[in-house]
């Protein structure tokens, strides 16, 4: 009776610590890793809208210049919103930088980790922006923006739209593809709703 409790004991002290994941989450802080132990990114740039941890964008480029960095900290900043059926764009550029272009949907965002789909209470959405050279994985420059009201109404209009019902990440991949090869200026030509940061 005492070996049976004895092992009993030690399978469920074995599958409590198989099923615990620790989850680390990322550094907003310069010069840290952005992930604890990570070192390399790809290239690409990623937004998250309406989370539980407010709305990000990230931007991971190999060993970004000086200028670059500067730019992205505390420049002029413009943006924009592309919408095409279901397919939202968040585009950005800044001084030393040329547009970069964030892809997003609902279904992006895991159910547990969604926020409500709503304005602040002025109609304007604060969005916390980092880059990260994707060559070290360390933290270049985080600016904190506020949306100006057109961006943010277009975003609430068009994340509220989105449905994940029968949503097909291949699909809306290859339908994004199509419409970055056609170039970020022609996008953002026909964007939604545009604004600008002063920056500093």
């Amino acid at each position: 009776m005492t070996e049976r409790t004895t092992a009993d004991e030690i399978i469920e002290e074995m599958e409590a610590k198989a099923t615990h994941v620790e989850i680390v989450p990322p550094s907003y802080v310069v010069g840290q890793p952005f992930i604890a132990g990570r070192t390399q990114f790809p290239q690409k740039v990623q937004a998250a809208f309406f989370t539980d941890s407010g709305n990000l964008l990230q931007t991971f480029i190999y060993m970004p210049p000086r200028k670059y960095v500067k730019g992205f900290a505390s420049g002029k900043l413009e943006y924009g919103v592309y919408r095409k059926d279901d397919i939202l764009l968040f585009l950005y550029n800044h001084k030393g930088g040329a547009w970069n272009i964030a892809p997003f949907h609902r279904s992006f965002v895991p159910k547990d980790f969604q926020a409500v789909i709503a304005a602040n209470g002025d109609g304007r959405l604060p969005l916390r922006m980092v880059l990260v050279d994707a060559r070290t994985g360390l933290v270049k420059a985080v600016r904190d923006i506020l949306l100006n009201k057109a961006v943010t109404g277009s975003l609430v209009q068009h994340v509220g739209e989105q449905s994940d019902a029968e949503f097909d990440q291949q699909d809306f991949n290859r339908r994004v593809n199509l419409l970055v090869t056609k170039g970020a200026e022609r996008i953002i030509q026909n964007c939604s709703a545009r604004g600008a940061d002063k920056g500093e």
